[in-house]
């Protein structure tokens, strides 16, 4: 009956052992998965970022340093969320060269306004989004 006893706490050991050793390789892969999800959701983010910013290239509408800063808070956007903003500065660019006398204009990229006054005041710039 002792080497019963003996056996059994034996294999009690070996199983607390292998539980130990298997929460730890659990908790290993659970930490390496969310390491390459966190990697793979970055990668798509600088993706997403260089696009956009290309895409406001295009638009000549703020200069490369403004476009760098902010681009990897524009690719934080959803796509709809994204989309209405080009349209937005779409629209400011249409409508930067129609300036009338007597009309304010908006500088996007001095942050400040001229409204024929020979005074500068600070523009608008939530329109833009900056």
């Amino acid at each position: 009956m002792a080497s019963l006893t003996e056996a059994n706490t034996d294999i009690n050991a070996k199983l607390d052992d292998a539980t130990v050793a298997l929460t730890a390789a659990t908790e290993k892969a659970d930490a390496l998965e969310a390491d390459i999800a966190r990697k793979d959701e970055e990668a798509r983010l600088a993706t997403v970022a260089t696009e956009r910013a290309a895409q406001i290239r295009n638009l000549k509408l703020f200069p490369d340093e403004v476009i760098d800063e902010r681009a990897g808070l524009w690719a934080a956007l959803d796509e709809a969320s994204w989309t209405e903003r080009v349209e937005d500065w779409k629209t400011v660019r249409g409508s930067a060269g129609a300036s009338t006398t007597g009309t304010e204009t908006a500088s996007a990229f001095t942050g400040t306004s001229d409204n024929n006054t020979g005074k500068t005041g600070t523009a608008r710039r939530a329109v833009l989004g900056l």
